[in-house]
């Protein structure tokens, strides 16, 4: 960890009510808001009277948009909230709209979209509500989810599955207690049990940041504690000792323990959505595959939520797919890919193989393929 990271961590724990005052050198602030905002963190230290006097760097306005954006997503949850439950359609929140709860304020866990839980069945129904009753539109689908956004830039994130290969979630909702009319929540074991099974996820694929273990440390401080049958259950046991671990070493700034330094500089590297280094690094690791053109025709029914033009005019399905394939090969997903391939030809035998043992004692392997 350097200077910068160490200044990070001081002035998260002492927003935090977890550690004594810190004092910032001027010509350190640059590099610390950067690393911050790479944690999208930046809002949380920018109540700071030291950096919110530094002129030149956006904290102030990093603090402002931030209570804003709270009061926003707020306004809408309790839109999205209401409409849902006067049609009776159970739902349960998931992630931000659950973790903001254990955070000193609620403005310190921020979010890029609301994410709602559904019965597979009331997909359609929910959607269609979202569109007619609060004027979203649909903006993307995926294996597990539809996301849609309201005219002023809300996205909500609607959920039939949690996480698609864990054993343990594959039936959430005979883990979800009543909590209001039709809203729902999960036990607190399930939902720590998603919250490992997700940290996980995005750790597979290029890193976490620094974000969810800070939420690890929130919740086992307001008394959650690991199921660790089900997390045995999901092979996720070593990766959640480990990280419950290094959350300590972070924000109750106990010692660093020694093998947890290449697991910190992994994660601090990558930052919230994790590096590019580290993607290709995790992709020569596990035997992944480059993303291809393989799919040349997109089916219309997920093709509709990228242009939603279509669900009026199925005839301009073929113009549509062009204009993808134009997207893939001339867009900012081929930009992407070429920095993509950049990255790989420059991974040394070394760093893979560095790699390849981080995941194997955090037993994370995945299969060769997959």
């Amino acid at each position: 960890m350097d200077a910068t990271e160490k200044i990070l961590f001081a002035l998260l724990r002492q927003r935090l009510g977890e550690g004594e005052q810190v004092a910032v050198a001027l010509d350190a602030v640059p590099a610390l808001y950067a690393l911050a905002q790479k944690h999208q963190l930046a809002h949380i230290i920018a109540d700071t009277p030291q950096l919110m006097a530094v002129e030149g760097l956006p904290f102030r306005e990093r603090l402002l948009q931030t209570h804003y954006r709270t009061e926003r997503y707020g306004h809408s949850f309790g839109e999205l909230c209401q409409c849902f439950q006067s049609e009776k359609v159970p739902f349960i929140p998931l992630k931000g709209m659950v973790l903001q709860d254990f955070y000193p304020e609620k403005w310190m866990r921020i979010s890029s979209d609301m994410d709602i839980a559904l019965h597979p069945e009331d997909m359609g129904r929910a959607g269609a509500l979202l569109e007619s009753r609060l004027g979203y539109r649909p903006k993307a689908m995926s294996d597990h989810d539809i996301s849609y956004i309201s005219a002023d830039g809300v996205r909500v994130e609607l959920h039939h599955t949690l996480i698609e290969d864990d054993p343990v979630l594959s039936d959430f909702w005979s883990h979800a207690a009543p909590e209001d009319g039709s809203r729902y929540r999960l036990e607190e074991p399930y939902f720590y049990h998603y919250h490992m099974a997700h940290l996980a996820k995005h750790f597979r694929h290029g890193g976490c940041g620094i974000r969810p273990l800070l939420d690890l440390w929130l919740m086992e401080r307001h008394g959650m504690t690991p199921p660790w049958p089900a997390l045995e259950q999901a092979g996720l046991n070593t990766f959640t000792n480990a990280c419950r671990r290094l959350s300590r070493c972070w924000f109750d700034g106990q010692p660093m323990e020694d093998d947890l330094r290449e697991m910190e500089a992994f994660i601090l590297q990558g930052g919230l959505f994790g590096s590019t280094v580290n993607q290709q690094l995790l992709k020569k690791t596990t035997g992944g595959k480059p993303r291809s053109l393989s799919r040349i025709f997109v089916p219309v029914r997920e093709l509709e939520y990228t242009y939603p033009i279509l669900r009026r005019h199925r005839w301009m399905n073929p113009v549509c797919q062009l204009r993808r394939w134009g997207n893939l090969l001339l867009g900012d997903k081929a930009r992407r890919r070429r920095t993509e391939r950049q990255c790989r030809r420059s991974l040394t035998a070394s760093q893979i193989d560095a790699t390849a043992q981080l995941l194997s004692r955090l037993g994370l392997q995945t299969p060769k393929g997959r």
